[in-house]
């Protein structure tokens, strides 16, 4: 029997409805609330590239301070989002802001608490993960908030970036989509090879800085965030922190905005990026089918339920010519063309290099014999 990995959901607060109490946690904090305190919060918890160019000018709060004051600040939204018992669910910081998780394997590696304590653990790929049944197509996923939301869907073995899709969720709506998706897998034959033979990536080949495994986006994401550290000398405050390298201040947000063309915001990241694909991946795809609202309904809530269409076809990474099939070629086209084999060749080698050089230490030895 079949299964695929479950999606992950991501949901972040929409702009218009981000509501922030600031008084209790701003003292928590021990920065005064002011009308300008709470104005620069409130556009740092609504902050997009987009808007990055306006970023008021604030110095009362230490730029290093940000990420954890947004952190207390975020809009509550209740645990068990799915109805289920999920290990997973968990609270994670991307460019769009502070966002809640669900079925995310790998959502533990971009929280606050992981990156403030300068976590480096390589959480081990867990043995069993909720799946869908391939042998039930038309699957029903449904997603019950109470507030407008934001929320995207993805591999949970990745986390999302800027130019991943987001469907907004508005209150008092009840939402009908179908999710479609894609899945490559990669044989054995192709995990033995080098990352430069077979042109992709797993999570435990590495090579990032600032992200103890490998995935697509994370790459990308440490690319753009290296884009930034060069052009601004600064790291924003939606980053891992770099040791030496300061956190973005107004000015330095500012100066984002000014280099927002050469961030690869909705393009493929430049070849200097070095970010190849992953050898195993799922895609997901949303289209929405129907969109009701129901303000007769004394409720703030609102309802999305997904269609799951399971893949009828999986594309595999295979190796189709290695060197076996190498050798074997070899000693077709020399049994053909020469009437020799593989072990003709082995034995020429032999004869003009390990034989010759018995032979020749022979007749030193029997020269030496004579002069005595």
């Amino acid at each position: 029997m079949h299964k695929n990995p479950q999606s992950t959901t991501v949901s972040r607060q929409n702009d218009n409805i981000l509501l922030l109490i600031i008084t209790h946690e701003i003292f928590r904090h021990g920065v005064e609330h002011t009308p300008e305190t709470e104005e620069f919060f409130v556009f740092l918890g609504n902050l997009t590239y987009e808007n990055i160019m306006d970023t008021p000018m604030f110095d009362k709060v230490p730029a290093n301070k940000w990420l954890e004051i947004l952190y207390d600040l975020r809009k509550h939204i209740p645990s068990n989002v799915l109805k289920e018992n999920d290990p997973y669910e968990t609270w994670v910081v991307t460019e769009r802001g502070v966002c809640l998780a669900t079925r995310s394997v790998f959502a533990v590696y971009a929280t606050l608490n992981y990156w403030k304590t300068d976590n480096w653990t390589i959480i081990p790929e867990p043995d069993k993960l909720p799946s869908y049944d391939y042998s039930i197509d038309g699957v029903q996923e449904n997603v019950h908030v109470d507030h407008t939301v934001l929320t995207a869907i993805h591999d949970p073995f990745d986390l999302i970036t800027y130019n991943t899709v987001m469907k907004e969720m508005k209150q008092k709506t009840i939402l009908g989509a179908t999710m479609s998706m894609s899945k490559i897998k990669t044989k054995q034959n192709v995990k033995d090879l080098s990352v430069h033979q077979r042109k992709c990536k797993f999570f435990n080949d590495g090579g990032l800085k600032t992200w103890p495994v490998y995935t697509t986006n994370m790459c990308v994401m440490e690319c753009r965030m290296k884009v930034i550290q060069d052009k601004c000398n600064c790291r924003p405050h939606f980053a891992r922190s770099i040791e030496g390298v300061s956190t973005c201040n107004a000015m330095q947000l500012r100066c984002i905005g000014k280099v927002t063309k050469s961030l690869f915001l909705s393009e493929t990241p430049p070849p200097s990026c070095q970010c190849v694909p992953k050898c195993d991946n799922i895609s997901y795809q949303i289209k929405s089918s129907a969109n009701a609202e129901i303000n007769q309904i004394p409720t703030n809530s609102s309802h999305m339920t997904l269609i799951v269409q399971l893949p009828q076809i999986i594309y595999y990474r295979s190796l189709l010519y290695g060197f076996t099939d190498f050798l074997t070629s070899v000693g077709g086209a020399a049994g053909l063309f020469l009437g020799a084999s593989v072990l003709s060749f082995v034995e020429i080698f032999y004869y003009g290099t390990v034989h010759l050089c018995f032979y020749m230490k022979q007749i030193i030895q029997k020269r030496n014999q004579y002069i005595m």
